[in-house]
């Protein structure tokens, strides 16, 4: 078995609930036993087989730990045959094994791990599911247990590092930027027949994501059915959405740059920027908590257990060091927390 390390990143994130009653971990662990057969938790996403469920669940030093799956029911995977001798690589599809005792077997697309304490939630994404997948499913699969409630919903939110949170509230913004692109999908067309595959495949570019909703809501949604968008997204269009403001600006419309660059913080990478005065400006990776680690993986799959030490360390080392300490929640109910994660790694040797 081949076993190398790897580079990794974990994020942070706060569950936050439009009602709170109980915490996530809470909530999760009572789904998990009310659906605890793993075919019970598959949410089809959409109608052409694309699936998510959570798969993978324990309990890791006081900690509910798992990953989220996704995988498309039916799909070949493509493949490369690397000949230094041709023009170009022949590529070519591989149906999921058949296994002896003929149970159905399907190509994993992503992972996403997380380890979930009361509301406090530490994620390793992957390029194909983020922290929106994860608060989606959750939301759906919590739901669909019964113990979400029916008016009740789930946010996964960022949490600024505390240095950003002070310089923030120390200073007014003076400028948010959001930069996105019109079109987020691209799906190569599959063959139907296992034979190679010679001709060059099409993408399909689908215009969603905030950038469309912007446009929708400036120019209107019959005007925007007119663009016919779907006829030249391959011309790397973007929208770039500023808000600003000249050379002064009242209280209430400091508040709402304010509240604007507080909501934009969970957007990935640096497709946000918030300029301070005095300060400079901050990308998108700046208003987000996270970490890179290295973990070990045996033939190109994580070390499970490894990487939930990783993220109880992190989570401990964040709540002694008060980087979690939240205004609105009173001091004595944030204590536990740290209790218990000291209480949990001096248990267990590390």
């Amino acid at each position: 078995m081949a076993t190398d390390n790897k580079p990794k990143t974990l994020h942070y994130r706060r569950a936050q609930f439009l009602t709170p009653s109980r915490t996530l971990e809470d909530l999760l662990s009572a789904a998990l036993k009310v659906n605890s057969l793993v075919a019970n938790r598959i949410e089809k996403v959409t109608a052409t087989g694309d699936c998510r469920l959570i798969n993978h669940t324990t309990n890791h030093r006081g900690r509910l730990c798992g990953n989220l799956i996704t995988y498309e029911h039916g799909t070949n995977k493509l493949f490369l045959t690397v000949d230094g001798n041709l023009t170009a690589f022949p590529v070519a599809q591989v149906a999921p094994p058949e296994l002896p005792n003929k149970k159905q077997t399907e190509f994993l697309d992503s992972i996403l791990y997380f380890g979930i304490r009361g509301n406090h939630v530490v994620l390793m994404q992957s390029s194909g599911l983020k922290g929106k997948q994860l608060e989606l499913y959750l939301n759906w699969f919590l739901s669909a247990c019964g113990v979400l409630g029916t008016h009740n919903r789930l946010e996964l939110v960022d949490h600024p590092p505390r240095m950003t949170t002070d310089q923030l509230a120390s200073r007014p913004v003076k400028k948010v930027t959001y930069v996105s692109a019109m079109a987020h999908e691209t799906t190569p067309d599959t063959p139907s027949s296992p034979t190679e595959v010679t001709n060059e495949k099409k993408l399909r570019l689908t215009p969603v994501g905030r950038a469309v909703d912007i446009l929708k809501a400036a120019i209107g949604i019959k005007d925007f059915e007119r663009l016919k968008l779907d006829d030249a997204l391959d011309g790397n269009l973007q929208i770039s959405l500023e808000v600003t403001y000249q050379r002064t600006t009242t209280q209430e419309g400091q508040k709402v740059i304010n509240d604007i660059a507080r909501a934009l913080r969970n957007v990935d990478g640096d497709d946000i920027s918030v300029q301070v005065p005095g300060l400079g400006t901050l990308k998108g990776d700046d208003l987000k908590l996270s970490k890179p680690i290295v973990v070990a993986c045996h033939n190109g799959h994580v070390d499970m257990p490894e990487l939930f030490d990783e993220m109880h360390s992190w989570l401990l080392g964040l709540a002694e060091g008060d980087f979690l300490k939240d205004e609105k929640v009173p001091v004595t109910e944030q204590v536990p927390l740290i209790a218990s994660l000291i209480a949990s790694a001096s248990a267990i040797p590390a």
